[in-house]
């Protein structure tokens, strides 16, 4: 009887009638748990929780799904436990956790593999491995899986297999604006549904060619796809697909202007996605959104734009890596756009702060919310260590090729440099292949080792948690500032101790072109731009115009009339991380004369920071080396870096020196817990930035170089980390505003603050001089976030108040550099000040949280 009652919820479920299934299903299993049959009771369970999933109970379904996985596991039926993997994947995809789901194709793809399983494979991963990527926006990836699946269904002339992959490449080309492409595959999957029998998903595709109606602007033909859609779904019983539905009937009213229709259909479509699918539900606020505007109701419009905000960003933070929020962003930065524009038109100052907020390097402040929490200890799987060692081949490859990109310095005429940006341009094909290869490696290992399952929720912005620290710190002398650029211009918004104010800026081409050559990091326009000279050689250019012009666009007028000496906190956007604001000046002069500079991705990851608990240790480690043989020039100055912090420094040093200083020492030290000791680490060495492979850019060590890679899987409970080497603040960004970077790698993996360059640094300045000069001012405890303090000017680039070292060479014109407030170590027995994360740079040297 228990075996009848498997198979019939099994048919029952593939003629979609999922409640007689359910039954007979459920049956089934307490049958066979009764005597005993628990490989059969598994199967149950398997599609107990295929049937749940297709209702869209999802937790119900992942409960039947583990407890499968653990029979079979222990049965050694590792394909069958594959199978769960695969379903607990599809439940996580239909939740928007997307992450999670690609970890547990992952491992059932392991399975499949080491099994043999063609079919399997390209049925249960690559379809659903494709599905994922098409929802993080990732559309060249979704296209090879799904071709490479089609493939195979083609061979085997598995017709519903076939008909859902063209499903899902019908939406990756209407995505890419292919409408044609989009409707002839959807029209192929639904013939295909309709000849086996399976309406739903035939429904589905007249779902999907409304949609391409809509946006063709072919109201009658999508109002029949819509109608035959529905009622297949509602007599299926199929409450999310029904919401799809009403989302697509709601816009079909609404190009149709038909707004109270619209309304009632987006608000039933948000009730049926409720919290638990907020990659459905932004999408019915941001149809109410644009109800309540186009009639005239701009209030309620704000509330719904920055609730759909407040969904996005909730996803984004789930997503591990930064390429997929970037992109994730990037498909949905339409709302932003609206958000932004009906806050501006009601000069509600504070909306456009919370959506720029949720705009911005969502991941930096989810990984510092969640600093504290550590996944539970795995040992090392198959997948683990097969993406180990795939990741270790690709390294040993770039290693070989990366002779052929190293930029060299040049003849004795110019200065050596810690570091160089190797120049992507004329990159050999075999070594840009590599480089993706290895960031889709490491995406994947972060993926694994970092899983977000049972992690705490990152809480939204908050203006009174930040004003509460900016008070504390500086009572009420000073303002933030945050940038974001949108379609309609780059927007501003300021805020001090009382207020929050706005403004957009409109640029021109000329203007942009301007901001662009200020912004640049390559070598001779920043010595041109900032020190007025070429190779040492003066040039004669109006830079103090043009810099004025550019603080009258970026700087209120709010702050720039101030006179209390405010501190500064700036959260740049997009190319703005690469501008110098205090180089800049007005007619009163240079702003750093005038203020003190704070530079952080975002507000609430300074406030998070800031709040950061102190270190109880108080221990540094000096990682040096001056001797690079072929790969790089030699840095004679190091070595007397080394030996005068080695001097200065009162706590316990560790130093790693010479061919003491690898990779493989840091590593080891990092799996014993030893680098948690560290509450200071300085490296002295070279870096090289990687703008192709982000990932790949790395800290010349004496063995293997330390790539961000690496860097992300350390463990560090550092209040300071010191990158004495050209260009660790340089990296790769994108929509999200989400930067590869040296330096902010260093805060994922445990830092508090970190002082790193934005461009290229002189050995002998940096090492002689500048470094022992910061140290001895962070032993002083210099409160130096004040204009004025602990400045090192060099150059005379503005006969700014400080301690000269000497005339610099063109390589490095000017050195500004500000100690945190309070510094981030002092003296005996250090009473440690929460850190700042900045960056705080001339045209050298300053902290960092990029």
């Amino acid at each position: 009887m228990a075996w009848s009652d498997l198979e019939i919820g099994f048919i029952e479920y593939r003629l979609n009638d999922y409640s007689a299934a359910l039954t007979h299903l459920t049956q089934a299993r307490t049958q066979l748990l009764a005597c005993g049959a628990n490989s059969d009771a598994s199967s149950c369970e398997i599609n107990l929780g295929a049937t749940l999933n297709e209702q869209n109970r999802h937790d119900e379904a992942i409960a039947y799904l583990e407890q499968a996985a653990q029979r079979a596991f222990a049965l050694g039926q590792r394909t069958k436990s594959a199978l769960c993997f695969v379903n607990i994947g599809w439940a996580r995809t239909k939740q928007g956790r997307f992450a999670d789901a690609l970890t547990w194709y992952a491992q059932a793809r392991a399975e499949y593999e080491r099994a043999g399983l063609r079919i399997q494979l390209a049925r249960l991963c690559d379809v659903n491995e494709g599905l994922v990527y098409l929802r993080l926006g990732q559309f060249a990836h979704a296209r090879v899986v799904l071709e490479r699946a089609r493939r195979v269904f083609q061979t085997e002339q598995l017709r519903a297999d076939l008909a859902e992959c063209e499903t899902y490449l019908a939406q990756i080309y209407a995505a890419q604006g292919q409408r044609r492409a989009a409707r002839g595959a959807l029209e192929k999957a639904h013939a295909l549904y309709t000849e086996t029998q399976q309406p739903v998903y035939a429904a589905v595709c007249e779902r999907l060619l409304a949609h391409l109606s809509i946006q063709g602007g072919d109201l009658n033909t999508a109002r029949k796809h819509l109608d035959a859609s529905r009622q297949v779904l509602t007599a299926a019983a199929q409450p999310i697909e029904t919401g799809l539905c009403d989302l697509e009937t709601a816009e079909l009213a609404l190009a149709e202007r038909n707004y109270p229709r619209a309304a009632r259909l987006f608000t039933a479509a948000r009730r049926r996605f409720g919290s638990g699918l907020p990659d459905l539900a932004w999408r019915a606020e941001y149809g109410l959104a644009r109800v309540a505007q186009a009639q005239g109701e701009p209030p309620q419009a704000l509330t719904h734009y920055q609730t759909a905000v407040a969904l996005i960003a909730q996803l984004r933070g789930t997503l591990v890596t930064e390429q997929w929020s970037n992109t994730f962003f990037g498909a949905r930065r339409q709302v932003y756009e609206h958000a932004l524009r009906v806050a501006y038109a009601q000069r509600h100052a504070s909306a456009l702060l919370d959506i720029v907020e949720a705009a911005k390097a969502r991941l930096l402040s989810v990984s510092l919310a969640r600093r504290e929490w550590r996944p539970p200890e795995k040992e090392e799987n198959r997948i683990d260590a097969a993406l180990y060692a795939r990741e270790r081949e690709l390294r040993g490859r770039l290693e070989t090729l990366q002779g052929a990109l190293m930029t060299q310095a040049p003849a004795s005429d110019y200065s050596v440099m810690r570091g160089s940006i190797a120049d992507s341009s004329n990159a050999l094909q075999e070594f840009q292949t590599t480089r993706e290869e290895y960031g889709r490696t490491v995406a994947q290992l972060r993926l694994m080792r970092h899983g977000l399952e049972g992690a705490p929720d990152l809480a939204p912005f908050s203006l009174q948690a930040l004003r509460a620290q900016a008070n504390a710190r500086w009572g009420e002398r000073w303002a933030g500032l945050t940038y974001f650029f949108s379609r309609e211009g780059l927007l501003i918004v300021g805020l001090d101790a009382e207020n929050v104010y706005a403004q957009r800026l409109r640029l021109s081409r000329q203007d942009k072109f301007l901001l662009e050559q200020y912004c640049d990091t390559r070598r001779d326009l920043r010595e041109l731009k900032y020190r007025g000279t070429l190779h040492g050689i003066p040039i004669h250019q109006d830079t103090a115009a043009e810099m004025s012009a550019l603080t009258e666009w970026l700087i209120p007028a709010a702050i720039r009339q101030r006179t209390d000496a405010p501190t500064l906190l700036i959260s740049p956007h997009g190319l703005l991380h690469q501008l110098p604001f205090q180089c800049l000046r007005d007619e009163q002069g240079y702003l750093l004369e005038r203020f003190g500079f704070l530079y952080t991705p975002t507000l609430q990851s300074w406030t998070q920071l800031n709040a950061a608990p102190e270190s109880s240790t108080r221990r540094m480690l000096l990682c040096g080396l001056n001797d690079f043989g072929e790969r790089a020039r030699g840095l004679p100055f190091v070595q007397a870096e080394v030996r005068a912090l080695q001097s200065l420094e009162k706590r316990k040093v560790t130093t790693l020196w010479g061919e003491d200083a690898t990779r493989a020492e840091l590593l080891a030290r990092n799996r014993s817990g030893a680098l948690r000791a560290f509450d200071v680490l300085h490296f002295a060495t070279h870096a090289i930035v990687e703008p192709g492979a982000p990932h790949w850019s790395r800290i010349l060590l004496a063995d293997q170089d330390l790539s961000t890679a690496d860097i992300l899987d350390l463990r560090l409970d550092a209040r300071l980390v010191t990158l004495s080497a050209c260009a660790t603040a340089l990296g790769t960004g994108g929509q999200g505003d989400e930067w590869v970077t040296l330096a902010r790698a260093f805060f994922y993996a445990g830092a508090r603050t970190v002082v790193a360059t934005q461009w290229e640094v002189e050995d002998e300045s940096a090492t002689c001089d500048l470094m022992a000069h910061f140290y001895q001012g962070v032993h002083r405890g210099v409160a130096i976030v004040a204009p004025g303090s602990a400045a090192v000017p060099m150059g005379g680039l503005c006969g700014y108040r400080g301690r000269s070292i000497g005339q610099a060479k063109w390589g490095c014109p000017h050195l500004a550099v500000q100690l945190a407030a309070r510094a981030c170590l002092s003296q005996q027995p250090p009473p440690i000040q929460p850190p700042c994360p900045l960056l705080v740079v001339g045209v050298g040297v300053g902290w960092s949280a990029m």
